[in-house]
């Protein structure tokens, strides 16, 4: 039986519901060095601590995509606590039914759907229209492109279309983001294991009085990054580390970023000693976690244009799609605009707060540019699932019965419904529904093999 996790399920979905938005009031977690006030469902579900870790891994799977985290969670309860009821044989039956009914239930989603108007996006968060009005505008801006959330000089939202080139790093002991203005580039071809290895690049930054430096390396060892930040630090060199994406072309992916900034890829056994001209520019550069957005100077356009071009030459005589798809990509990143939206704040804490709402935010409204939108999840979950006697029928009204019981009123108040029905990304939804049944479905046909590894 699926008793001995039930436990953990209950658990969770009960500080969900509490936490859940139709009770109105407020709920903390606390911890000793902070607390978070209304947490959504991915905090909640990442403060716990359950006995069988399989269930909150489980449970942040449904968490993760944008809203309607706690209502998959709801959904995915309601689903095991019924299918805990059956023999293990009688389940494999009942899961062939829930598996085809679950095709229904996405169909008439789909069909409830409707195209999603500004208002629509605008309701998704009435307490900071202007966030909102400024993601719709980069989405619409990007035509399905990246979207690039930052921090802000002041409150406005500011939006971008940028011809900035945003790519993946391994970025090295930052912990928040960091903005160089006008900084030179060093790429190095080969690992960085001794400080002698870069001090001539150093030294040379005196040429170039009050300009950061940024060095870029297939790997650099600890010793150079701690006496790098040690020089930072006495503010004898403003200078930053950064490595390569760990990829099979990361040297193609240095060429690149050379041809984009006008810097050399510097190997010491072909260019011997390194000099000025090795270095490249850039207007700006941003390092964030595991991401770099490079905004360049107007003198690189040329040789962007022709290592974008040599890309794309190669790919057409490529014989393999992946590596094709690869070398176009890489192509389409040096000659594409990115579209990027600066968040700020009255306070720091304020403009984080800012962040990572409109991360969540971007999700909804991106999902709704492109999938429309329903008269909302509660609902329409309710009114699905209220003519099936099913345990899948059940599963979807779960949500609604939580919003009930939280306002403490019946269940069939019409009032709650009514009240619940604000515009809900379609996409989202379907994913809702898909992943709350394949997560119920698996961790129920497999439990004997959990609770042996758990116990």
């Amino acid at each position: 039986m699926i008793g001995p996790y039930i436990e953990d399920i209950n658990k969770i979905a009960r500080a969900l519901e509490l936490s859940h938005a139709s009770r109105g009031g407020m709920v903390s977690i606390i911890r000793p060095s902070s607390y978070v006030l209304n947490p959504n469902a991915l905090s909640t579900i990442n403060a716990w601590t359950p006995k069988h870790k399989v269930i909150q891994t489980s449970m942040l799977d449904l968490a993760q995509g944008g809203d309607g985290g706690k209502t998959a969670v709801f959904i995915f309860q309601a689903l095991m606590q019924e299918l805990g009821k059956l023999p293990i044989n009688q389940r494999l039956e009942e899961r062939q039914k829930i598996l085809s009914e679950t095709d229904q239930v996405l169909d008439l989603i789909r069909r409830k759907s409707r195209p999603a108007s500004e208002e629509d996006k605008r309701s998704l968060e009435r307490d900071d229209l202007g966030l909102v009005s400024a993601l719709n505008e980069a989405v619409n801006l990007s035509n399905g492109g990246h979207i690039s959330l930052e921090a802000g000089e002041s409150r406005d939202v500011k939006v971008d279309q940028t011809d900035s080139l945003i790519s993946e790093i391994v970025s090295l002991d930052y912990e928040q983001d960091v903005i160089l203005k006008g900084p030179m580039i060093a790429l190095f071809g080969e690992m960085l294991m001794d400080f002698e290895q870069i001090l001539e690049t150093m030294e040379l930054m005196g040429t170039f009085e009050g300009r950061p430096l940024l060095i870029c390396a297939p790997m650099i060892s600890k010793k150079i990054r701690s006496a790098v930040a040690l020089n930072r630090n006495k503010g004898t060199l403003e200078c930053y580390l950064i490595e390569g994406p760990r990829v099979s072309w990361g040297k193609g992916w240095m060429e690149d970023l050379g041809a984009f900034t006008g810097a050399t890829v510097y190997e010491k056994n072909l260019h011997g000693v390194f000099a000025p001209t090795h270095y490249g520019s850039a207007l700006e550069i941003t390092l964030k976690h595991n991401e770099m957005i490079v905004d360049p100077y107007e003198d690189h356009i040329e040789a962007t244009a022709e290592r974008a071009e040599r890309l794309l030459l190669e790919a057409s005589s490529c014989p393999h799609t992946h590596t094709r798809d690869l070398l176009q990509k890489r192509a389409y990143a040096l000659l594409g605009s990115l579209v990027r939206v600066k968040i700020g704040g009255v306070t720091e804490l304020e403009a984080k707060v800012r962040r990572a709402k409109a991360e969540k935010l971007l999700l909804s409204v991106s999902d709704m540019h492109k999938n429309g939108c329903i008269e909302g999840i509660l609902p329409v979950l309710g009114e699905i699932g209220k003519d099936r006697n099913t345990i899948l029928g059940k599963a979807l009204r779960e949500p609604w019965n939580v919003a009930c019981r939280n306002l403490k009123t019946y269940t069939e108040d019409p009032k709650v419904l009514e009240r619940a029905r604000h515009p809900f990304p379609t996409g989202r939804a379907l994913d809702i529904i898909r992943k709350a049944v394949a997560n119920a479905l698996t961790l129920s046909m497999v439990e004997r093999e959990i609770l042996k590894r758990t116990r």
